[in-house]
Formats: structure tokens, sequence, C-alpha cells
């Protein structure tokens, strides 16, 4: 008989050659699944683009100012990206309900998306304590990331 870690391993060996079969290449994020994508010696060409915050370039300000002017007074809980659904952003409102007396919320997101923010807010009875800001130029992130506590 056939243990489930076989089946579960042929599956994804399966679906593995079926995926590399088709594609030009692979983006991973990580360096170890960059690194573990090239132990297995891939057809595709596996290409790192990492999405973290580049340190070298990223230096935490102190964003006194912009917190008064965004009306940010307490803890702040971070969010910057697109997607309301895609990304989870109607599950983190819906979870900061429980906070929102504790916490602020700041979200930045494209200008196409922040009425769908601030629509999902609002109907979650949220509107007054979350502040929503289409992204700003990527020299002034920084700015905006340092009134973060957890992004």
């Amino acid at each position: 008989m056939e243990s489930a870690f076989r089946r579960r391993h042929g599956f994804e060996a399966a679906r593995e050659a079926y995926v590399t079969q088709r594609v030009g290449g692979i983006i991973a994020s990580g360096e170890s699944v960059v690194d573990t994508l090239a132990r297995k010696r891939l057809p595709v060409r596996v290409h790192h683009v990492p999405t973290s915050i580049n340190l070298a370039v990223f230096q935490r300000q102190v964003a006194g100012g912009l917190r008064a002017e965004l009306g940010l007074a307490k803890f702040t809980f971070g969010f910057v990206g697109r997607g309301i659904h895609a990304y989870g952003v109607d599950l983190l409102l819906r979870v900061y309900r429980a906070y929102r007396d504790a916490a602020d919320l700041l979200l930045l997101t494209p200008p196409g998306d922040v009425e769908a923010v601030k629509n999902e807010a609002r109907m979650l009875g949220l509107s007054d304590v979350v502040k929503v800001v289409p992204l700003v130029v990527k020299t002034h992130l920084p700015e905006y990331l340092s009134c973060m506590d957890v992004v």
C-alpha cells in the first residue's frame, strides 16, 4: 500500500514537471527559494526579485510631522500595496475592527484602489479611523513606512 507521503510527493513532482514545462521562467522573492529551485535543476530560468525593504536604501526616519499630519497618534499597523481582495486588505480591515481603539491603521494603495478601500472601511464602520492614502513616489515611501509600527 502506498503511503500518503509518497502519493503527495508523486503529485507534487508531477505538478512541478507540468508547470516547469509550460512556463518561460519562475520569479521567486526569497533567496532560499531561489537556491532550492536551483538545486532541482529545473528546465526554466529562476529569477530573484526581492520584495522586502532594501536596508541599504531605507533608513528609518523620524516621522512625527507626517504622523501628526495623517492623524496617527497610536500604535500604527500599515499596509502598502494593491488589490483589496487579492492581498487580503478586506480581511485586514475586518481584523482591525477589534483593535480600533488601541491602534491606528494606515493603508497606502494605488489611486485606482483608494475608493474601493474607503468603501470597504465605510461598510465596516471604520471610515473615521482608517487612513487610506494613494501610493506615493518611491522616494517618499520611507517616510510613510516610518509612520508604521507593523507593516
